[in-house]
């Protein structure tokens, strides 16, 4: 006698895919500010103030190379001789200059 056929079992569904679980993620520190490589000169008590090393000529206030230069000072006419300065990367200098002298010096 044959045999009765047995019933096939269902079949096993495949598992739920697992996701990972979260990873906390720490953001990139920001990176530092670049080193200075000039100093910031301004000036007080004149119309105009211009820097000189000799080869080029920086007008103030602004950012200038570090050296040594020679002040030319404009108080009611054209620029004049009025002083010297020497600046360093990453120095903030002001310079006072005083027109019954006609010269600046560092503050």
């Amino acid at each position: 006698t044959p045999r009765p056929a047995r019933p096939r079992p269902a079949p096993t569904p495949a598992p739920e895919p697992v996701a990972p679980p979260p990873v906390a993620v720490e953001p990139a520190p920001e990176p530092a500010p670049p080193a200075p490589t000039t100093a910031n000169v301004r000036y007080e008590g004149a119309n105009m103030v211009i820097l000189n090393d000799g080869q080029k000529s920086f007008v103030l206030p602004g950012d200038v190379p570090p050296g040594s230069y020679d002040i030319r000072a404009a108080f009611d006419g054209g620029p004049t001789a009025a002083g010297k300065v020497t600046v360093a990367v990453g120095e903030k200098v002001v310079l006072n200059c005083v027109a019954a002298f006609a010269q600046c010096r560092r503050k």
